[in-house]
């Protein structure tokens, strides 16, 4: 779940980044949230590819 945040929050602080880069000196509110479901959309697509290559949480290895 905190993977899930985290990368949201980093492809939102990229989107932003980027908007800021191309010229756009403000958005509305609508663009905002536009930009926060995008970033939602894309943390939630990255944290399944890559958590199916992490191990369970809370198992940790016998030995």
């Amino acid at each position: 779940m905190l993977l899930a945040a985290g990368l949201s929050f980093l492809v939102a602080a990229v989107l932003l980044l980027v908007l800021q880069l191309a010229g756009v000196d403000r958005i509305g509110f609508l663009g905002l949230l536009l930009v926060l479901i995008a970033a939602a959309v894309a943390g939630g697509y990255a944290t399944r590819a890559v958590a199916g290559r992490l191990p369970p949480v809370g198992r940790r290895p016998r030995g």
